[in-house]
């Protein structure tokens, strides 16, 4: 299971990965599965009844929890998360063929 390291008041930004040294880490949005996947399933059972409104809504939700949810860094390497830390601009989105490097090597 991947660590998951919050930032404390010294901490500014992760530049490295403090759990496997890695140098090769990317950003996402810290989105909670766990609630949006329901709201999505419950719309998706309620549309018989709602004539598909249940889906606008479920999307609205979601897009709003979206829009609110803060963004964290993830290794590449060990799946290590980092939350709270200031955004490192070296860092960017994920990247396919970065993250199958790692996993299938070179």
């Amino acid at each position: 299971m991947a660590e998951k390291f919050i930032a404390t008041p010294s901490d500014d930004m992760v530049s490295l990965c403090r759990s496997c040294g890695a140098k090769d880490l990317y950003t996402q949005k810290d989105f909670p599965r766990k609630i949006a996947i329901p709201i999505v399933v419950a719309a998706a059972i309620l549309v018989p009844w709602t004539y598909g409104v249940s889906l606008i809504v479920a999307a609205i939700v979601d897009y709003v929890i979206f829009r609110r949810t803060k963004w964290m860094t993830v290794c590449y390497k060990c799946r290590a998360e980092y939350r709270g830390f200031r955004q490192n601009p070296a860092h960017k989105e994920f990247d396919r063929h970065t993250d199958e490097l790692y996993k299938y090597g070179t």
